[in-house]
């Protein structure tokens, strides 16, 4: 998702820049001039855009109640959009006119030009976070969500998957891990104050860490998990695990009745 604030202030504007956008959420680029224009006495009473050439109109107008004179990073009006950008590169293009705050007459045009790559994520399959969600008042030991788990306790509309993420299926959760070993992930999203113990084969190999119930990591939908991991006050796991086959279930401890969170597998690499 690409999401361009288009503040007022043009003056000098680069009539072209080119941004490359390697696995983030959302691109955030302000249009305006570095350069001092003093008072502002002007805002911006017409904005066109369009995205590889087609017009697009589906942009919103924020702006306070009252004409505001400042400079440019505290703008009156602005116009933001966002749109899905598949792999490639992509030209999006705005037009508009500066307008007197008063009088309404034009001044100047606004023309600019974005050159738009769009990268593609390194995507490690044994490196795919997944899913879980958990309801004890359905079940004690955490599933995947309904219906890639059939008897998952929480439905998967309800929850927004992440990033370089699926949903996980039914427990347990197998993965063979190579020669190398591998190691398990486990980390809390959303509000704190859960705690999970991690069990391999029926067998305890530990407890995620202790967390706070007023931390919080939200995970929006094509968020990236990893950041919750080691965040303060949310509860995480990092578990080795030997060359072979495993069998993981995961037990909410110390939780909250129900929530979600995420695991990955991921091989060790070979000194």
């Amino acid at each position: 998702i690409f999401l361009v604030p288009i503040h007022t202030v043009a003056w000098g504007n680069e009539g072209s820049e080119t941004l490359s956008v390697p696995e983030k959420r959302a691109a955030l680029d302000g249009v305006y001039s570095a350069q001092e224009p003093g008072l502002l006495n002007s805002k911006l009473c017409r904005l066109e855009s369009s995205v590889d050439g087609h017009a697009f109109s589906n942009m919103r107008l924020q702006s306070p109640t009252f004409p505001h004179k400042g400079d440019p990073e505290g703008v009156a009006d602005g116009f933001w959009f966002a749109f899905r950008a598949s792999e490639g590169s992509h030209e999006v293009r705005f037009r508009g006119t500066l307008c007197d705050f008063n009088s309404n007459a034009p001044i100047n045009d606004v023309d600019v030009t974005y050159q738009l790559t769009v990268e593609a994520p390194n995507r490690d399959p044994g490196a795919v976070w997944q899913l879980f969600v958990w309801n004890l008042n359905v079940v004690p030991q955490a599933t995947g969500c309904d219906p890639v788990d059939p008897d998952g306790a929480i439905a998967c509309a309800s929850v927004k998957l992440g990033r370089n993420a699926a949903f996980a299926a039914a427990p347990p959760w197998s993965y063979v891990a190579p020669a190398t070993g591998a190691t398990l992930t486990v980390v809390d999203i959303a509000a704190g104050g859960d705690q999970f113990e991690i069990f391999d084969q029926e067998t305890s190999i530990g407890m995620t860490s202790p967390s706070v119930i007023e931390s919080r990591c939200e995970v929006p939908e094509g968020g990236d998990p990893g950041v919750c991991v080691g965040q303060e006050g949310m509860s995480y796991g990092i578990f080795d695990l030997a060359p072979g086959s495993h069998s993981i279930t995961i037990m909410p401890r110390n939780s909250a009745a129900f929530g979600s969170g995420y695991f990955r597998f991921e091989p060790k690499v070979a000194p």
